[in-house]
């Protein structure tokens, strides 16, 4: 299920192109581990990522081969968030590929580019938290900008109605 997550949720939903930057949260999952993994090795995207602590940034960076990881347990708000990742794509990013909620989700939306892509499978902060309607976010500033954002689940991939997944993790 999470590798077919993974698979969707980047080839078909966020649809990289070759050398664009994506932001993956929970960087060290199963699901998000995944996709960065995929999105460096396929598209030769810059990966950014985020997960909790150190042992889990070492594994994201040397394992994984992310480009860049930000360990959140350091971070104390949404800006200080958006400011790390501006800090390692300075015109913002093409992608979000969302797990988590909260300051992610909002700190993904102040850098993503025109046309940028959100493709959301989770939000672990909202599972665990009483402050999901708390967020900041104005759809409406997504118009002129042609963002998207697309919720969706493994099924399709999993069962071969979309994609080639079981072909091409093979």
């Amino acid at each position: 299920m999470t590798g077919s997550t993974a698979y969707g949720g980047l080839i078909d939903i966020l649809r990289p192109n070759i050398g664009e930057t994506i932001f993956v949260s929970s960087a060290a999952g199963a699901v998000g581990s995944v996709v960065g993994m995929i999105a460096k090795n396929i598209y030769k995207c810059k990966v950014i990522g985020s997960c909790g602590g150190a042992e889990k940034c070492d594994l994201v960076k040397q394992k994984f081969g992310f480009d860049h990881v930000i360990d959140y347990k350091t971070v104390s708000n949404t800006l200080e968030l958006a400011s790390l990742v501006r800090d390692f794509s300075s015109d913002g990013i093409d992608m979000y590929f969302e797990n988590v909620g909260g300051m992610h989700f909002e700190a993904a939306m102040k850098l993503l580019k025109p046309n940028g892509r959100v493709a959301v499978c989770g939000g672990i902060h909202n599972y665990n938290s009483n402050e999901r309607n708390k967020i900041e976010f104005n759809p409406t500033s997504m118009i002129y900008t042609n963002q998207r954002i697309e919720g969706f689940v493994c099924y399709p991939w999993l069962t071969g109605k979309k994609g080639n997944f079981l072909q091409d993790m093979h």
